[in-house]
């Protein structure tokens, strides 16, 4: 999204988590942003320009972290739960609280939809 591996279509590691059937990460990112009924994510500006990105979902959506067997005993089988995939914030405004504020976004975001709960956990995924 940001910085140096942004020329890179497979650099967007939250969209592998959906397991979707086009190619190229960036391509699929957006078609679901164009798609979605509900944005699928947060971005913070500062003075008009992205400076972070947040993606925050209800968790069925993501069959990368529903179908994951390392998470699958401590995720319990619950619609409204709501996922945060990744965060990613342009080189220049990290260390400034740019992530604190996308979690504050996400964490409103999912209320505002009814979650049950929002979780998240550091993980790779699998290629």
């Amino acid at each position: 999204m940001f910085g140096p591996r942004a020329s890179n279509p497979e650099s967007c590691w939250c969209q592998r988590f959906r397991r979707h059937d086009v190619s190229d990460n960036r391509v699929a990112l957006r078609e679901e942003v164009e798609d979605a009924r509900v944005p699928v994510g947060r971005i913070e500006y500062k003075n008009f320009d992205p400076i972070g990105w947040t993606r925050v979902v209800p968790r069925s959506s993501l069959p990368g972290i529903t179908g994951d067997r390392a998470l699958g005993w401590i995720l319990h089988n619950d619609p409204q739960a709501w996922w945060v995939t990744c965060f990613v914030v342009r080189l220049e405004y990290r260390g400034a609280g740019v992530s604190v504020l996308l979690l504050r976004a996400a964490v409103d975001w999912a209320a505002e939809h009814r979650a049950s709960v929002l979780r998240g956990t550091p993980k790779m995924p699998l290629t």
